[in-house]
């Protein structure tokens, strides 16, 4: 301690001895930047004291806010969510307050030049700052509204995830497929949120989800089918075994049930690789099993198609080639072990439907006779009508041409009557001359 005393006093005594002699007799005061400096002086001691005091306050905030953020500290009525959106809007509000106290003791804040600078930075921070505000008040109301807190389930629209992160810009919701997605408080604060509930997962670190959606038949048992892709599932590379995959039925449509295998993966980098091995075993576990992955639809208006399977699954569940669409009852039937009885009554339902196919089809055969000849009636009447009517054409120009040739003979007769007398008046005019 004794030995920094007398260092402090070793360089302050050429400043004492400065000070004692007349302020024209010192050389050193009279250069420019120390002049500059002893006339602003009191100005940067001021600024000093004023950032000094904004440095210690935002540490004291950030001291006690930390402390209410670790549960050390207790104030009732506070909830520890808000220790750090407070904190941090208490820490702007005092870095504000201070940066506009020292503004006026700046030695140019009155010239033009910082005047422009101010007015420029003023308008891009108030253009690009919307977003960002809007962010920030919509962060405030979710956070200060307490709509939901870090770890809860909620919904926005179709999007249902896990709240791992809540700022004041943003949130970060962990999906149910375990994908990361940051959502804007704004977006957040103007849409319907809906509180699903807590988490039942607290590690962040949540292998990847990899699932995969097939539609099957009603005739299949629901069992045979979460069978088959639990053990797809089960059979590809980098699935963990736990959690364990599990099979969800989605959706129950009118011609087919949606099925849902979801299984996890601790390599997400790996995700396209890994779902497309997926859809291989479960086309090669489905086919095994005889489960048919088409829709419903392509099955009940088959007639003499083939089984949608490939050819050497056949002989594994006794499927023919061009098989009748009454007979995939009976493979359904033998996919779930049923009794002789079961595929008796069946083969009686198959025959009963045939009768009746060909009863339809022999109606439909006398129906197109009768029709036929009542076209072949209908025709030979027209036939007899437009005989008759050509008849009467015949007639009727046979008339029109005598009634013609008899108006010709008299307009002759006419002329030579009036030649006649036209060759007797000639002569008696050559007479009388």
């Amino acid at each position: 301690m004794s030995a920094s005393v007398t260092a402090l006093l070793v360089w302050c005594q050429p400043l004492v001895a400065a000070a004692q002699l007349p302020q024209g007799k010192v050389p050193i005061l009279n250069t420019p930047v120390l002049h500059a400096l002893s006339s602003h002086g009191p100005r940067l001691l001021t600024i000093g004291l004023i950032a000094v005091t904004a440095y210690c306050a935002v540490l004291v905030s950030n001291r006690i806010f930390g402390l209410l953020d670790r549960r050390r500290l207790t104030i009732p009525g506070f909830p520890v969510a808000w220790a750090k959106p407070t904190a941090f809007v208490l820490n702007m509000a005092l870095v504000g307050v201070a940066l506009i106290t020292i503004l006026p003791y700046l030695p140019w804040v009155n010239t033009l030049a910082f005047q422009g600078v101010s007015l420029f930075f003023s308008v891009l921070f108030a253009l690009g700052s919307v977003t960002m505000m809007s962010n920030i008040v919509g962060g405030m109301t979710l956070m200060y509204g307490r709509s939901f807190a870090v770890g809860d389930r909620i919904t926005i629209a179709d999007l249902t995830g896990d709240v791992i992160e809540q700022t004041l810009l943003v949130t970060r919701l962990r999906t149910l497929r375990n994908q990361v997605i940051t959502v804007p408080n704004s977006i957040l604060a103007a849409s319907q949120i809906t509180h699903v509930g807590h988490s039942r997962w607290s590690d962040e670190t949540q292998p990847l989800v990899i699932h995969a959606t097939i539609k099957i038949g009603y005739q299949t048992p629901w069992r045979q089918v979460h069978t088959a892709l639990i053990e797809a599932a089960q059979q590809t590379s980098e699935i963990l075994e736990t959690p364990d995959p599990f099979v969800m039925q989605t959706a129950l449509d009118e011609a087919y049930v949606r099925y849902e295998i979801k299984a996890y993966t601790a390599q997400p980098l790996l995700a396209a690789e890994i779902q497309s091995e997926l859809h291989q075993n479960i086309q090669d576990i489905c086919n095994e099993a005889g489960i048919e992955l088409v829709a419903p639809a392509y099955s009940a208006m088959r007639d003499g198609n083939d089984p949608a399977m490939p050819e050497e699954y056949f002989s594994i569940k006794d499927i023919k080639p061009g098989a009748r669409a009454g007979f995939s009852r009976q493979w359904f039937g033998a996919l779930t072990t049923q009794n002789s009885a079961d595929e008796e009554s069946f083969e009686a339902a198959d025959e009963a439907v045939d009768e009746e196919e060909l009863e339809l089809e022999a109606e439909f055969e006398a129906e197109e006779a009768e029709f036929e000849a009542e076209t072949e009636f209908t025709s030979e009447l027209e036939d007899t009508a437009d005989a008759e009517v050509d008849d009467e054409f015949e007639v009727e120009a046979e008339f029109s041409l005598e009634a013609a040739a008899d108006d010709d003979g008299e307009v002759d007769d006419e002329e030579a009557e009036l030649d006649q007398e036209n060759e007797l008046e000639e002569e008696q005019v050559l007479v009388g001359v």
